[in-house]
């Protein structure tokens, strides 16, 4: 059997409906002062609102420690690619450690090499230099003095201490409208230091 209600049992609930709705009317006044947002609204058409925080330009980053407390190390840089040759696989730049010709500059390269310089040496001086050069950095060359036929001067290079047979370097001396091109070809099997 159900009891009739009164109005003595509705106020409790009643006063509990108010209470929430005070609450949520709270929340919402809060929340709406959180934010200086605007909203606009046409009519008809949907209510757009405005950021209230204006995007940074940039963002700092935290460095991740590591067990000594440092930044782990960035990766080093790679070998540079090679390319293949009738004469041999080749670096496609020089070496780090490859000797500074005197009075020679670098050029770029009309055909596949490790390098290309240019100098206004006749290929005799030139020749005398690159070979000075070359054997203080521990290297040997054959047949600096055979020039061929057109002047041009072709120099085989090899290591001294026998790091490996494959190891070689290859310099091409040619006369070109009055300066002397050298092309350079390093063998991939030579160390890239």
């Amino acid at each position: 059997m159900s009891l009739p209600a009164t109005r003595s049992t509705f106020r409790p609930v009643a006063r509990s409906i108010a209470a929430v709705a005070v609450v949520a009317v709270a929340v919402a006044v809060a929340l709406a002062g959180c934010g200086s947002s605007t909203a606009s609204a046409t009519p008809g058409g949907p209510a757009s609102v405005a950021p209230s925080v204006a995007p940074t330009s940039s963002v700092a980053l935290t460095p991740i420690p590591t067990a000594s407390g440092t930044r782990p190390p960035s990766p080093g840089p790679t070998g540079p690619t090679t390319t293949d040759l009738t004469w041999g696989r080749i670096w496609d730049r020089l070496p780090p450690s490859f000797p500074a010709i005197p009075d020679a500059q670098a050029t770029a390269p009309t055909e596949p090499a490790t390098a290309a310089l240019i100098t206004t040496l006749k290929p005799s001086e030139f020749a005398v230099r690159y070979v000075a050069a070359l054997g203080a950095s521990g290297y040997r060359t054959d047949g600096a003095t055979s020039p061929l036929e057109d002047g041009s001067l072709v120099l085989d290079s090899v290591p001294n201490t026998a790091i490996t047979t494959a190891c070689r370097i290859q310099a091409h001396v040619t006369v070109q409208g009055g300066a002397t091109i050298v092309t350079i070809l390093v063998a991939a099997a030579c160390p890239f230091q």
